[in-house]
């Protein structure tokens, strides 16, 4: 399934490199095979006040079309990742600015966070590692394996509630706090004693094999780290790793199996969501039991945000949402949804953000112009 999401990643050989912000272009759009990680992260910053600082600061191009995919993914994963208990406090789009100089180096970022000292940092797409830009010096610098990363694939990046940063690859795991990188290997996490350092497929190109892969990461509240890879969860305490549902003492009753897990999320209450594209339906862990839910019979499903009602929601295959409302699984579709949704957030006034796509309750309302890159809505 996922061959192709990585046919045309290639690995960078750059050494950390800075680039002016005319030098640069981030773009946005997710496609259908895409690896999303977790949607859940310390609340540090708004989504707009993250936005507005790149934007502001970095943002000029030729293609208005550039622009618009640039907005709409950022606007979405910074609401996502940063905002505060789901309160979006957002200010005009109008100062976005319409010109992204167009660089192959910098396609579409999946994911951001904002570390302690300010600088924002961005997964990369096509294997080119990652990015952290500087507001105060206004530049961007690269890092890459030649840099500390285990790997230059990947696919999650999450801030810790000490500030370091964590970062998902297809080979394990490696963490970034001050101005040091450190790997966890992925056989130390899994114990996988027949462990292969990854690769590239020698014809697709996509890193192999995929049970190195680290696809999530989630701190919960009581400090327990929950990893999600190709061959389910692992944990770690802060002294051992192991392996969910099969040697920590948590009993797998549910008859499905737990696989190619993307998303975690901890809910208001403390219960630990999960799932992904591997997996059936979606899986809930209140700390004492598992309990597997497939609503509507839907092969898979994964949370992606808990909004300021309680309610949950989940994003499944067929460009579709499922509300959890209590018991409740209700489906959630709109003629907006044509792909996968991975990341929503709800503004200070209620309205929920859907990518380029705000909903008020009652419709939905296009935030910018796919084509012509105009702000069609002050959110």
């Amino acid at each position: 399934m996922f061959a192709f999401r990585f046919a045309q990643h290639q690995l960078s050989e750059t050494n950390a490199k800075k680039h002016k912000p005319n030098d640069i272009s981030l773009s946005c759009n997710r496609n259908k095979s895409q690896v999303t990680g977790s949607q859940t992260a310390p609340a540090s910053e708004s989504c707009s006040s993250l936005a507005a600082t790149i934007m502001n600061d970095t943002i000029k191009t030729n293609s208005t079309r550039q622009m618009a995919k640039f907005f709409v993914l950022l606007f979405s994963t910074l609401a996502v990742l940063t905002s505060c208990n789901g309160q979006v406090k957002t200010n005009s789009v109008d100062t976005v600015a319409t010109k992204i100089q167009k660089n192959e180096r910098f396609q579409k970022s999946s994911n951001a966070v904002k570390d302690n000292e300010g600088n924002i940092w961005f997964v990369g797409e096509k294997g080119e590692g990652l990015y952290a830009y500087n507001p105060n010096s206004k530049e961007y610098t690269s890092y890459t394996v030649n840099d500390g990363l285990s790997f230059n694939t990947i696919f999650t990046i999450y801030k810790d509630k000490d500030g370091k940063i964590w970062i998902g690859t297809a080979d394990g795991i490696t963490c970034h706090y001050g101005k040091t990188f450190s790997i966890i290997p992925i056989a130390k996490i899994t114990g996988n004693p027949n462990y292969r350092p990854t690769k590239l497929h020698p014809q697709f190109g996509f890193p192999q094999p995929e049970e190195n892969w680290v696809l999530s990461i989630l701190q919960d509240k009581k400090g327990i780290f929950w990893f999600g890879t190709h061959t389910g969860i692992y944990r770690y305490d802060g002294k051992n790793y192991s392996h969910f549902t099969h040697n920590d003492g948590v009993a797998n009753n549910t008859g499905a199996s737990i696989n190619l897990v993307e998303s975690i999320l901890e809910d208001s209450t403390g219960n630990i969501w999960f799932g992904g594209r591997g997996t059936s339906g979606v899986f809930c862990y209140d700390g004492n039991t598992l309990t597997n839910y497939q609503p509507n019979k839907t092969e898979w499903a994964f949370p992606i945000y808990q909004d300021k009602q309680g309610d949950i929601w989940f994003s499944s295959r067929c460009a579709c949402l499922y509300r959890k409302t209590g018991d409740t699984f209700n489906l959630f579709k709109s003629p907006s949804f044509d792909d996968f949704v991975f990341g929503m957030a709800q503004d200070k006034s209620g309205n929920y953000l859907f990518g380029n796509f705000v909903y008020d309750g009652k419709t939905f309302s296009q935030i910018i112009d796919q084509y012509s890159g105009q702000t069609l809505l002050k959110c």
